[in-house]
């Protein structure tokens, strides 16, 4: 059919006329179904009202419903804006959500790497390792310009395979010269049974013990060979699996997350957030017009956070556990005693000590006023500064100011005549194809300057891996090599490592390294000699063959010239 309006073909039945919008292309308005109520919302014809003119107020009208729709979709595109950026949040409310932007815009960054989850594997325990060094050269003219060339090839090689749900682990680890094994030696854990073999000493013999009855065995031998050992000796015996489910205690350790979540809502509860207007702040080397906001933790709702965390720390109290792993192992009271209070000396509680850390660092702090600045929806900076325990102390945290928000760290730490400084940039997205990072530490006290500086550079596509760690510019510590992984683990290849001093070569080792998922024991040990089933002589007879077989090992080793150029070797001799 033909539009009336401007003649021109449309479909039968058309509502409205595509080419020139009149209504069902006839210029007469549609008439509604009868009953049918206002569209969104808009009201009903006034009673007695005037009806509005015909001539030129149809397009009129049409235009005010297209401008009026156009400008209520922007209201609601205006205000879902609003709030998503926060405009209609509170202070603390936009200030928390900064902070969660921050913490996600690092946790992408770093998941743009393609790097394994290594935690993952520990909270499974389940997980195998390679690792082999191997000394490349050394350099002569530190040790009075001796040739060093004959301890090319010398190395280390250490496989370990651990199935805490098998309960087994292995340990396979030998001394290198090349690719021949000089000294070998295998371990196998099979639930309570351990057992030792080594080409070289046993001739490859395994050797076993039962771990849960290594005090009873022990003083059994003891009293064949006539001593007369501690009774309390047969009480010792343990089983290592049950010592890792002992100290991994996975029940405590979420109960334990829970209650650090809540004394942190509760924490979170106390403290009060001001806006203080707009600011132009430096952040790394960069101008920031940024929101400030005034944020206050009062000291009491500090101390009690503390006083929370040392309760969740409780729940995994090393003492507690390592007192009742060494009551595991059946040890007597007094020697659990006096190897607690020597760690205790020695300050390796590290849960215990953490939250006493915690609390007098809360007593002294009292209330506590920080100035944070927001930008773009993410934290700009951090700034503290009071006087603790008559000390000044000024705290500076700058996050950002480059192309990208992950881009930019620095951390700055005044207190009294310490300044401590970070500060970290590059490509740590990877935006570009590749994770770079330049970091440098410094620590300065009056004529005290310490520098530590790190290079990193790591290619996603091909996996190449450069890192150099420089101390003072005296000492360098340089690290390249092929970096593949998967979801659940991670492989270096043709590593070398060098150690330079003074811009002078000292040595490189070449580097190997693995880690992932446990396929398996690569130890077995077949028809063992147990020493539970041994008698006294049967024992002496062991350690006389040891003995023989080392010294024998030693004679073939020197005769077989493999170590000829050790000779002579400064200190050595043979």
């Amino acid at each position: 059919m033909l539009c009336q309006r401007c003649g021109k073909e449309i479909g039968d039945g058309a509502r409205f006329c595509p080419f020139c919008g009149a209504v069902g292309g006839a210029g007469a308005p549609v008439q509604p179904p009868a009953g049918a109520g206002p569209v969104f919302g808009g009201s009903a014809p006034i009673p007695g009202a005037p009806a509005p003119k015909a001539s030129g107020g149809k397009n009129r009208k049409n235009l005010f419903i297209i401008g009026g729709a156009a400008a209520a979709a922007l209201a609601a595109v205006a205000l879902i804006i609003a709030v998503v950026m926060g405009a209609f949040r509170s202070p603390k409310e936009q200030v928390s959500y900064a902070l969660a932007q921050s913490f996600m815009a690092y946790r992408s960054a770093a998941g743009q790497l393609g790097l394994p989850d290594l935690g993952a594997l520990s909270k499974e325990r389940s997980v195998s390792q390679s690792l082999r060094l191997t000394l490349g050269s050394v350099n002569g003219e530190l040790v009075g310009g001796e040739d060093l060339s004959a301890l090319k090839g010398f190395g280390l090689r250490l496989d370990t395979d651990y199935s805490q749900g098998d309960r087994k682990l292995d340990c396979d680890l030998a001394l290198l010269a090349g690719d021949e094994d000089l000294l070998s030696l295998q371990l196998l854990l099979d639930n309570n049974n351990l057992y030792l073999a080594s080409e070289e000493l046993t001739k490859g013999d395994a050797y076993g013990l039962d771990t849960e009855t290594l005090g009873a065995d022990l003083y059994r031998l003891a009293r064949e060979d006539g001593g007369q050992p501690d009774a309390a000796l047969k009480e010792v015996g343990f089983n290592v699996f049950d010592l890792v489910d002992t100290l991994a205690a996975e029940e405590q350790r979420a109960e334990m997350g829970q209650e650090v979540k809540e004394a942190a809502k509760e924490l979170a509860g106390e403290i009060t957030v001001e806006k203080n207007g707009e600011k132009t702040i430096q952040v790394n080397g960069r101008n920031v017009k940024a929101a400030a906001y005034r944020v206050e933790i009062p000291g009491d709702a500090l101390e009690d956070w503390a006083d929370r965390m040392e309760d969740a720390f409780r729940l995994l109290d090393t003492e507690d556990t390592l007192e009742s792993v060494l009551e595991g192992m059946g040890l007597p009271a007094s020697a659990i005693n006096e190897i607690l209070s020597g760690m205790g000396e020695a300050g390796l509680y590290g849960y215990q000590g953490l939250a006493e850390t915690l609390k007098r660092a809360a007593e002294a702090l009292g209330d506590v006023e920080l100035d944070v600045y927001l930008s773009g929806g993410y934290v700009a900076a951090v700034e503290y500064a009071d006087r603790i325990d008559g000390d000044e102390v000024e705290l500076g945290l700058y996050l950002g100011g480059g192309e990208e928000y992950v881009d930019g760290l620095s951390l700055e730490l005044v207190l009294d005549r310490v300044k401590i400084t970070l500060e970290s940039s590059g490509d740590h997205g990877a935006k570009n194809g590749a994770f770079t990072d330049e970091t440098t530490l410094r620590y300065r006290e009056g004529a005290s300057d310490v520098r530590l500086g790190s290079e990193a550079r790591y290619e996603l596509s091909g996996g190449g891996l450069t890192w150099e760690l420089d101390v003072n510019g005296m000492v360098r510590l340089e690290l390249e090599g092929q970096v593949s992984s998967s979801k659940d683990s991670l492989e270096l290849r043709d590593g070398i490592v060098t150690l330079r001093a003074a811009g002078v070569k000292v040595l490189d080792l070449a580097l190997e390294y693995a880690v992932g998922p446990c396929g398996g024991m690569r130890v077995s040990a077949a028809s063992p000699f147990m020493v539970s089933d041994m008698d006294w002589e049967d024992f002496q007879d062991v350690l006389t063959d040891l003995e023989n077989n080392a010294q024998e090992w030693v004679r073939d080793l020197l005769l077989s010239g493999r170590l000829n150029g050790l000779y002579q070797l400064p200190g050595l001799s043979f």
